[in-house]
């Protein structure tokens, strides 16, 4: 299935990945039942709400004591498509794309993204992968890569969630 400029919005607007995954089959529902639902505060599902009207994803419904929330046909095919696009585990949300991966972390008082880059994510990798069952610490990683020590921390999610490495109690090994 294509992205029809999903990908851009995305890039744009990160954060907005698990508000667009949650509307997958819903078609009316209020800020609160959001965030409840993402277990986030209101004022946060609020503000993506916002955007997500602004962009043509959801429309607003109802009066002034209560307002509701439908899901249009554009936000339908927006969260089918993302819904087969990403991979959700407790480490956050992974969202592939050509230039890289995005992932998402959802906090009850913020929700953080970043950007790795594919290259990134393979030097890693290889580190890894280089020596089977040996332990590498973030520092180990980061100084034979020459990588940041928070950049490769990124990395090292990104596989996480993708199943390629795994956490043991002294550092990262390839699976």
């Amino acid at each position: 299935m294509e992205d029809k400029g999903y990908i851009r919005i995305l890039l744009a607007k990160p954060w907005l990945i698990p508000f667009i995954l949650w509307l997958y089959g819903r078609s009316e529902f209020t800020a609160r039942d959001l965030a409840l639902g993402l277990g986030v505060r209101t004022p946060i599902a609020r503000r993506a709400l916002w955007w997500l009207t602004k962009m043509g994803i959801v429309e607003k419904r109802g009066g002034d004591d209560r307002v509701y929330f439908k899901v249009t046909s554009y936000g339908k095919d927006f969260s089918n498509w993302l819904t087969l696009n990403t991979i959700r585990s407790k480490q956050g949300i992974l969202l592939r794309y050509n230039g890289g991966y995005i992932v998402v972390r959802i906090r009850r008082t913020k929700i953080t993204c970043y950007n790795v880059s594919r290259e990134i994510v393979d030097r890693v990798y290889s580190v890894l992968a280089g020596s089977p069952g040996q332990e590498f610490t973030v520092t180990d990683i980061s100084m034979s890569t020459g990588l940041r020590p928070n950049t490769v921390v990124k990395a090292l999610r990104v596989l996480l969630i993708l199943g390629r490495a795994t956490k043991k109690d002294k550092g990262y090994t390839a699976r």
